[in-house]
């Protein structure tokens, strides 16, 4: 087997560094904020509404059309654009895609390669290959130790126990 493919390390949450923890809790206590900030007006309308006598503004005024349009006519425009921009790139391209004739897939690898590769036996791979399920044990220098067949109902098992 190539010693040079090895697969991502899994990051667990005792392997996070503490900094990385108070960044990710500042970063969200701040995007909380601003989201609270762009919505504080509609909050005290809203409290204002449903606060003593309900159903009625006493504090507040309900703002009229245009102070709220001003504000969002840029955004609403920017938005709008993106949306007729990411929707001409999507039609072209799929078209462009489904014109294009498709690649040819490459030939099958021998079994005797796939052995070669794995550094096993060639009739052990292709034993292998009728597994549905299998299991498959690796040593210290990954390599393969053993592969059993496992049947669907216990992998179920295993993978939701």
């Amino acid at each position: 087997m190539n010693s040079h493919l090895h697969a991502p390390p899994l990051i667990r949450a005792k392997q996070v560094a503490p900094w990385i923890v108070l960044r990710d809790l500042v970063l969200t206590a701040i995007a909380w904020i601003v989201i609270v900030q762009s919505m504080r007006y509609g909050l005290y309308l809203l409290y204002d509404y449903f606060s003593p006598p309900a159903f009625e503004f006493t504090r507040t005024k309900l703002p009229q059309f245009l102070e709220i349009w001003n504000p969002l006519k840029g955004f609403v425009l920017d938005a709008v654009l993106l949306v007729i921009w990411l929707s001409f790139w999507a039609f072209y391209g799929t078209r462009r895609f489904r014109t294009k004739p498709p690649t040819p897939q490459p030939s099958a690898l021998p079994v005797s390669e796939h052995a070669r590769y794995l550094g096993v036996n060639e009739t052990d791979v292709a034993i292998w290959k009728t597994y549905r399920i299998a299991v498959v044990h690796f040593n210290a220098d990954t390599k393969i130790v053993s592969v059993s067949p496992q049947e669907l109902a216990s992998a179920v098992r295993t993978a939701t126990a």
